[in-house]
């Protein structure tokens, strides 16, 4: 069997950590930049003390950690970080690639990261939805990460969706920008999500009900729901990264 190597991608508390534990199982590992936060800062490693002036060295033990599991010749490794179309993405795809490994991206298997991983592809219609989901996602980091809204809403109008190896794999070594996505409309960041509703344009081009995002959860939705046809249909037709099980 050929050793393999995923790189995750996925939002805070999407579930990332959970599916990286799965597809490591018994026999691989899981390369995570934030586990630095854990065992190599503070004196309780199950305190997750996070330091902005640390990340470029969390980062390089990271990498660190990889390139000897890679040199071992364990798998499956699994890079449990926010992967994307980024240089730093590149390194570890290339290192294990150049070294026998096949390279996937892979993808939180949670029934809520389905949901919104849709909700971003038709992004530009869904814009009030997701600024909800950024402050639920938000509450739900508290407890272990702290990542604030408005960071996961940053990375929210970033996200590319279609990303495949193949665009990380050659992406030029002398790019500087991380992101290949445009912003969101600024005058959509600022709109209250509570109170906002999906667009008329919207409901025709994704044919939707109007909906609130409050009715909007973390479950997936029942089989009558609009969502649940795109879902069925994304199944069927994203094969950039591996389906969850």
């Amino acid at each position: 069997m050929d050793s393999i190597c995923y790189l995750m991608r996925g939002l805070p508390s999407t579930g990332k950590t959970h599916t990286a534990r799965r597809l490591a199982g018994d026999t691989g590992t899981v390369c995570e930049t934030d586990e630095f936060f854990y065992t190599e800062v503070g004196t309780d490693p199950a305190v997750y003390d996070f330091d902005l002036d640390l990340m470029s060295e969390a980062r390089a033990w990271n990498f660190d950690r990889f390139r000897a599991a890679v040199d071992k010749g364990v798998s499956p490794i699994v890079v449990d970080r926010g992967n994307g179309l980024t240089l730093e993405s590149r390194r570890y795809a290339v290192y294990a690639q150049e070294r026998g490994y096949k390279v996937e991206l892979a993808e939180p298997d949670s029934s809520w990261w389905a949901e919104i991983r849709v909700l971003l592809k038709y992004r530009q219609h869904t814009l009030p939805v997701l600024r909800a989901w950024a402050k639920r996602l938000a509450e739900m980091s508290m407890k272990t990460h702290g990542v604030p809204p408005e960071e996961i809403w940053s990375r929210m109008q970033n996200w590319r969706h279609g990303l495949c190896i193949e665009d990380i794999l050659n992406l030029d070594e002398s790019a500087r920008s991380l992101s290949t996505e445009p912003a969101a409309d600024s005058a959509a960041v600022g709109t209250e999500a509570s109170s906002a509703t999906i667009s008329p344009a919207a409901q025709v081009e994704l044919s939707i009900p109007a909906t609130s995002p409050q009715t909007f959860s973390r479950k997936r939705p029942s089989s009558e729901s609009w969502l649940h046809d795109v879902l069925v249909a994304e199944d069927k037709t994203d094969t950039n990264v591996k389906p969850a099980d």
